[in-house]
């Protein structure tokens, strides 16, 4: 019976170099194009349905204040300002049944694929695929 060998600190470029031959063989790139897509597909929905549950509660003007700041601390000015334009676009406040049936069914959709596609990915890249 032969016993491992121990870890030195010169396997260490091996280590490396094998680490990034399997990261890439499991195409990430790929994976992450994929789950974005389905995450950017399913914001709108996600924000006009958060400002219309919270709103309700606290006051739509305070949510989207609220919801923007956060947005801007964490991806920038420019974007929160996008989404800003997005919300304000967005048709009237008494927003028809069709359009809350599609904006509900277009985030069960979205977040169905994020959560299908990371677990896709995951099994790909531990090999349970």
């Amino acid at each position: 019976m032969t016993t491992p060998e121990s870890f030195k600190i010169q396997h260490i470029p091996r280590l490396l170099v094998n680490t990034g031959k399997s990261w890439y063989k499991g195409d990430p790139f790929k994976h992450s194009a994929i789950v974005a897509y389905y995450g950017i597909l399913s914001l709108p929905a996600l924000i006009i349905i958060i400002l219309k549950v919270v709103g309700s509660v606290w006051g739509e003007d305070l949510v989207q204040g609220e919801l923007l700041g956060e947005i801007s601390s964490a991806i920038g000015p420019d974007a929160a300002d996008a989404i800003r334009v997005m919300i304000n676009n967005r048709s009237s406040a008494d927003t028809s049944i069709m359009a809350t049936i599609i904006g509900i069914g277009t985030l069960l959709y979205g977040s169905t694929g994020v959560f299908f596609q990371v677990q896709s990915a995951l099994d790909n890249i531990w090999g349970n695929a």
